[in-house]
């Protein structure tokens, strides 16, 4: 009988440890128990054709990066993998994960590379997986790091545009596009149709030049200014924009710019203000970059947008024409507005679930000589976690380009 006793005890013993160590897997954050996840990456011999001449089993994959995302608590753990594998120890739990790797050929004379992306969930008992990369948005590393949209109080023409490449290969930047985004983010209308799940509305878009072999290597920047002139000359307290690396540039009759013949100029495809394209200087439009993989005709003829909309007097307004640049396209994106105008974000929360800007509202004079700056992590890299909220510091800072 004592034998008996002793034995239910010790299997109840052994049951409640067991049960114990299984709910330890629903426990998220710094006592979650953990274990080591590992993705093998693959990459199907067409895709490699695309790029390549030839495809080679034992392609070499560099720049290799993860970004789990547990979805119990919303953490990111972003994780650097070596050629075809992945391997960290996480706290046991389900994870989102995006992956991103290059591949290299030769263009040129030069090492060309091009990325690879995809994106797929982890349960707790996924501990090796095999998964395959397709061709990704071939900015998908690029940032953007500083926008001075207020300009300083002498001008508004040293606007600029700060992009950084934060993948470990260089990036060629040649058919980039810099856009700004058709509506305000302080008057919330309801637009028809409604694309915004789907595409963001624009109103001036802009390309880097294919033929400008642009470059970009790890960690490094390049400068896009309105006008790329030594604003110092009119205003000390602007900056010398003169070195940019490039500048938009509206010519034509009408036009009020000016032009830097030493500093190349954007492709313009379009911008519905006749004269010039100025940021709103109040920090009012999203922003953001991205690619075009059709011709601008295709585009400029398949891609216009005509919404309706009801004015303050009741009346249904047709918007005029702007155009629609669907989400997948865009490499990266920022929602801009003062905090106390604020009403709505004009990305999808998949671009930027959240805002920045600087000054508290209207007209406020302390927003001149600032401009929005990435925040870095204590490694110094650039943190992007598609909320500008928590990306950027709100207000600004004093500018770093001189």
């Amino acid at each position: 009988m004592k034998k008996t006793i002793l034995f239910v005890y010790v299997l109840f013993t052994l049951l409640i440890t067991v049960s114990c160590r299984k709910n330890l897997t629903h426990i998220s954050g710094a006592n979650a128990s953990k274990q080591e996840y590992i993705i093998n990456l693959t990459i199907p011999t067409d895709e490699i054709l695309k790029f390549k001449n030839t495809a080679s089993a034992s392609e070499e994959l560099f720049s290799v990066r993860a970004r789990f995302k547990d979805v119990r608590n919303g953490n990111i753990i972003d994780v650097k993998g070596k050629d075809r594998l992945i391997k960290t120890t996480l706290p046991e739990s389900d994870y989102d994960v995006e992956v991103v790797a290059y591949i290299r050929t030769t263009k040129k004379g030069k090492e060309v590379y091009k990325p690879y992306s995809t994106k797929t969930s982890l349960s707790s008992d996924d501990l090796i997986s095999t998964i395959s990369l397709n061709s990704a948005n071939p900015f998908i590393d690029l940032k953007i790091e500083e926008i001075l949209f207020s300009g300083t109080s002498g001008t508004t023409r040293d606007q600029y545009v700060k992009i950084t490449n934060t993948a470990q290969v260089s990036i060629m930047a040649d058919g980039l596009v810099l856009m700004e985004g058709a509506f305000v983010n302080s008057q919330h209308r309801v637009y028809t149709p409604d694309i915004i799940q789907t595409a963001f509305p624009v109103h001036a878009l802009y390309m880097i030049p294919y033929d400008s072999w642009t470059e970009i290597g790890p960690n490094e920047s390049i400068t896009i200014a309105d006008q790329a002139l030594n604003h110092t000359l009119d205003n000390p307290n602007s900056r010398d924009l003169s070195e940019a690396d490039f500048e938009w540039y509206d010519g034509g009759f009408n036009s009020i710019d000016l032009d830097n013949p030493y500093v190349p100029n954007l492709d313009k495809i379009f911008c519905s203000i006749p004269a010039a394209w100025i940021l709103n200087n109040r920090g009012l439009r999203s922003f953001a970059i991205g690619y075009i993989p059709v011709s601008t005709t295709s585009y400029l003829a398949n891609y216009t947008y005509a919404p309706t909309f009801i004015d303050f007097t009741g009346l249904v307004v047709t918007h005029p024409t702007i155009y629609s640049f669907p989400n997948e396209w865009i490499a990266d994106g920022i929602n801009l507005c003062p905090a106390s105008n604020w009403q709505w974000n004009t990305f999808h929360s998949s671009i930027d679930a959240g805002y920045t800007g600087i000054g508290s509202g209207k007209g406020d004079p302390n927003r001149f000589d600032k401009s929005v700056v990435r925040k870095r992590n204590n490694m110094g890299e650039l943190i992007d976690t598609d909320d500008s909220t928590s990306d950027f510091n709100y207000d600004g800072q004093i500018p770093t380009i001189f």
